[in-house]
């Protein structure tokens, strides 16, 4: 590995040559800044990683939901002892190759955190924006009772992932804003909440 390395990190600023194989290399290098050991420096794989196009870094945050979402019992040391580390040294510090696949796999990662929800909605608040359809994140959401658990972060989620102008509410949409009355009431009145409940009775009155 040590003679394929520069090539390796090198690699990242090629992505478009790739072709078909773009999201393995985009994947591998994630792996290899989740666990660096001795081969890699966070400076070069910090490096590499930013210097991926907006497809590169949509396949590193899917990388990330997955590794999260599969360490079962060991989830919340994996958030704290990969996750954390990889989004303070390696992502991108800069929004500048956002784009609204890479914002909705980050929501997934918010939600796949669990416990850590609120950390890491801090972490990567200023990434989400709403997905064209925002039902799985919103399905997601509930599913995992966080609404319940951390209303005021779960309201705020809700308000950056669901836009006014979408088609049709999701559907779980109503069963978050309940879970949400009926642990914080006071958060009836927040403008988001009543942005939110707007939104979803313009649609039932349709």
């Amino acid at each position: 590995m040590e003679t394929l390395k520069p090539a390796f990190l090198d690699t990242a600023r090629h992505f478009a040559a790739l072709g078909k194989h773009d999201g393995q290399y985009a994947s591998l290098l994630t792996f290899a800044a989740l666990d660096p050991g001795d081969t890699f420096t966070i400076v070069e794989l910090a490096s590499a990683t930013r210097a991926l196009p907006p497809d590169g870094l949509h396949e590193a945050a899917q990388v990330l939901v997955r590794a999260l979402e599969g360490a079962g019992d060991q989830r919340a040391d994996y958030w704290t002892n990969r996750v954390i580390p990889y989004l303070h040294a390696i992502w991108p510090k800069t929004r500048d190759n956002i784009s609204p696949a890479i914002a909705k796999s980050l929501g997934r990662l918010c939600v796949a955190a669990q416990d850590a929800f609120p950390e890491a909605l801090a972490l990567l608040r200023a990434w989400l924006q709403p997905p064209a359809y925002p039902d799985y994140l919103v399905h997601r959401l509930h599913e995992a009772g966080l609404c319940g658990r951390f209303p005021e972060q779960a309201l705020d989620f809700l308000s950056l992932v669901i836009a006014d102008q979408t088609q049709w509410p999701p559907s779980d949409l109503g069963a978050c804003l309940e879970a949400i009355r009926a642990t914080a009431p006071e958060l009836e009145v927040d403008p988001r909440f009543e942005r939110l409940m707007a939104h979803l009775r313009q649609h039932w009155r349709g």
